[in-house]
């Protein structure tokens, strides 16, 4: 009987998993995520592109809702008044 051919998340759980363990391994405690990927990219061609492609994306600290609200960003009457009619228009 033919046994069907794993796919590459199945192999990939099915593994060994690294085990970090803070200031105990050769690298001094240090682990670098994309470097893992790199190296196993062979491996798991799929699951190592969709890695890269998530763990690049760049952390913010600011909230979601501070960035796209405009509401603070309206000028009433009594703050252009304030700044100059002159610089609100610019």
């Amino acid at each position: 009987m033919i046994q069907p051919q794993k796919s590459e998340l199945d192999m990939y759980l099915e593994g060994n998993c690294y085990m970090f363990e803070r200031d105990k391994g050769k690298d001094g405690g240090n682990f670098d995520v994309l470097e893992w990927w790199k190296i196993h990219a062979v491996k798991y061609k799929i699951l190592s592109t969709m890695a890269k492609d998530i763990l690049v994306i760049t952390i913010t600290t600011v909230a979601s809702e501070a960035t796209f609200s405009a509401g603070s960003r309206v000028i009433d009457k009594y703050c252009a008044e304030e700044i100059g009619y002159e610089n609100v228009l610019e």
